[in-house]
C-alpha cells in the first residue's frame, strides 16, 4: 500500500490518497466492495448514493467532502478530499483520467 496525506497549514483543507495492489483482480473487487460499504457508513458520506461508472465510484457532498474509489485490475486507488478544489488537486497530482 501507498498512502499520502496533504493538509493546508491551517488544517482547513486536506486530501488523502491510498493505493493498494492486491494478489488478484478478485481480491481487488472484494476490497472495493467492502470499502464502498464502509464509506456508506462513515459520517462524512452516510446517506449518500454513490455514483458508479466502469472505473470509479464517487461519493460527493454538494458543499463538502468528496471521495472516489478507482479500480483497475489488481489495484485500487482511493482519494478522500475536504472539497472539490482539493479533489481536483489530488486527481491532477495523480493524473487520474
Amino acid at each position: 500500500d501507498l498512502v499520502s496525506t496533504v493538509r493546508s497549514a491551517d488544517g482547513s483543507r486536506e486530501f488523502l490518497v491510498w493505493k493498494s495492489i492486491w494478489d488478484s483482480e478478485n481480491d481487488a473487487v472484494e476490497f472495493h466492495g467492502a470499502l464502498m460499504n464502509r464509506m456508506m457508513r462513515w459520517d462524512k458520506f452516510a446517506g449518500l448514493d454513490p455514483i458508479e461508472s466502469d472505473d470509479a465510484t464517487v461519493f460527493s457532498r454538494e458543499q463538502g467532502w468528496k471521495a472516489s474509489i478507482h479500480r483497475d485490475g489488481k489495484w485500487v486507488l482511493v482519494i478522500v478530499a475536504s472539497g472539490s478544489a482539493e479533489m481536483a488537486v489530488a486527481e491532477e497530482w495523480l493524473e487520474v483520467p
